[in-house]
């Protein structure tokens, strides 16, 4: 969408919360060039270049998603993406592959994302054996919709150059059948191998599906992004690259910053080095400690309910921590996903570690922080360290994390904790793997219900306000600007959304439907629905 910029202008007739918390919103605001230039009571407004009557709407200061893959958002658009369809059993999977495989030519590589075995009625991914009756020659490769499992056929396995009996590697590991053969499904690095080995769109699709996602970000309201891992969805250099290519879009409508999935060394041989800059900043690296409660190889302490096991780490836990430590001494900020206790408390030691007695805390975040190891909170928060989570996991993963966790559920992703530890909650997506909107996740925080209906852990659930605060608030300091953005105040950037409802006021699907209808940063119209 084209973005509006003409001098001075006041937005009248709203209802404008300077925070979350507040409960007695001005009415006009004033925007002169990127800032907010006054804010008050309407019969007081100064006068301005052009004037819009938003019409009594709820506007509230530009949300951050400090979470999400927008990379793989853009080849969810030009893939075949399984959630929009709901399969609910095998067959259905195997019939929209089929029509997708109708669409290509032949040996053309039949690729789909955002397969959930959770929803089907088999409760399991499809195997490599199957997809061979099925496809024949025609390589198949499948995304599970958590991005940490890839599902395969024999034809791709012939193009990716894996042998019959395939080792693991050191982070990751296939599943096989009796005989020892691949059966074509694998998970963490094995997986993140080959997609990094598979065939991704042209250039320019996807540089076009990044900005249509981007698009879709400004009619939720949100006006900062951070970029969850560049390299996970098909290598660190091939989506660099194309990030790069779009920086110089001086039109993009969005506040970008990167999480690059490189070791210092690695970032060290690209001459990387960390940048911050209020428009797209590059001051993070981001390391993996364990995998995911739904793929059961989450790191836990006790084993999981239904699978048995307690999961792996993905690099040797020594390894994990020396090259959280060379981050560190190597000027970057850190962000390590971790998502069982034993993971978690290994980073959370790391980061004391790192931290040591430094007056200036770098801000190292843990994302996901799903089974929380006791005393956790008040550790975090001595060395403001952020925990960067996506409620939205609840409703989506609902059914398998009871499965998996049983008591622990009562625990899992927790956010009143967190708050009443004084530690520093982010709220975030995850997107593809989270619901896209954080309208949807502000409802989970606050509801904490399954798609099954349960409800997980209710005394882990915050209010409606606190929810959207770790949306703004928590997402600017996540995102290192607090100092200039996250408030509607004189001097901040303007950097607001107007929303067609009053978020404080619905709730239940209500709530998570709620849209902008205008939306701006630094001054200038990014979307208005006028």
């Amino acid at each position: 969408m084209a973005q509006e910029t003409t001098g001075s202008i006041l937005l009248s007739n709203g209802r404008f919360h300077r925070t979350a918390f507040d409960i007695d919103p001005a009415s006009a605001l004033l925007v002169r060039g990127d800032r907010i230039a006054w804010i008050g009571n309407r019969a007081d407004a100064p006068a301005a270049d052009r004037t819009i009557d938003l019409d009594g709407a709820c506007v509230l200061p530009g949300l951050t998603d400090a979470h999400i893959h927008i990379f793989t958002l853009a080849l969810a658009r030009l893939q075949l993406g399984f959630a929009a369809h709901r399969p609910r059993v095998l067959a259905d999977v195997f019939s929209l592959l089929q029509q997708e495989q109708a669409r290509l030519a032949p040996g053309e590589w039949l690729q789909a994302l955002e397969l959930n075995e959770d929803m089907l009625a088999e409760r399991r991914l499809p195997t490599r054996d199957e997809l061979d009756a099925m496809f024949g020659d025609q390589p198949v490769l499948l995304r599970r919709y958590c991005g940490h499992v890839a599902v395969f056929n024999t034809a791709a396995m012939q193009r990716l150059g894996l042998a019959e009996h395939q080792p693991d590697p050191v982070s990751g590991h296939f599943e096989r059948f009796a005989d020892g053969r691949l059966k074509g499904i694998a998970y963490e690095g094995a997986a993140e191998a080959i997609f990094r080995a598979g065939p991704i769109p042209a250039e320019h699709l996807l540089r076009q599906g990044i900005r249509d996602a981007i698009t879709d970000c400004t009619k939720l309201g949100l006006t900062a992004l951070t970029e969850a891992a560049v390299g996970f969805s098909a290598g660190h250099d091939r989506e660099d690259a194309i990030w790069d290519s779009l920086r110089g879009d001086d039109d993009l409508p969005v506040r970008m910053g990167f999480m690059a999935q490189l070791t210092a060394g690695e970032a060290a041989e690209r001459k990387r080095t960390p940048a911050f800059d209020r428009r797209w900043s590059r001051e993070t690296l981001k390391f993996f400690a364990d995998g995911i409660v739904g793929g059961r190889t989450s790191a836990l302490s006790e084993p999981f309910c239904d699978r048995g096991g307690t999961g792996t780490f993905v690099l040797p836990e020594n390894v994990l921590v020396a090259e959280i430590l060379a981050a560190h001494e190597a000027g970057w900020r850190v962000a390590v996903h971790a998502t069982g206790d034993r993971a978690i408390a290994l980073v959370a030691s790391a980061y004391e570690a790192a931290e040591g007695k430094q007056r200036e805390r770098r801000g190292h975040r843990i994302e996901h922080c799903f089974c929380p190891p006791p005393d956790l909170f008040p550790r975090l928060k001595a060395i403001d360290a952020f925990v960067v989570m996506q409620p939205s996991f609840l409703w989506r993963m609902g059914p398998s994390i009871e499965a998996g966790l049983g008591r622990r559920t009562e625990t899992a992703y927790p956010g009143r904790s967190v708050l009443d530890a004084g530690a520093q909650l982010v709220f975030s997506s995850d997107a593809p793997t989270g619901l896209f909107s954080p309208w949807e996740g502000v409802r989970s925080a606050a509801e904490r219900k399954s798609s099954n209906g349960s409800i997980l852990g209710p005394a882990e659930a915050v209010s409606v306000r606190e929810a959207v605060h770790a949306y703004i608030a928590g997402g600017a300091e996540a995102m290192h600007h607090s100092p200039f953005r996250g408030r509607l105040e004189v001097g901040q950037a303007a950097d607001l959304a107007a929303f067609d409802r009053d978020p404080f006021e619905a709730e239940g699907a209500a709530l998570a439907a709620t849209r902008a209808t205008l939306t701006m940063i630094d001054g200038r119209i990014v979307h208005h629905d006028a």
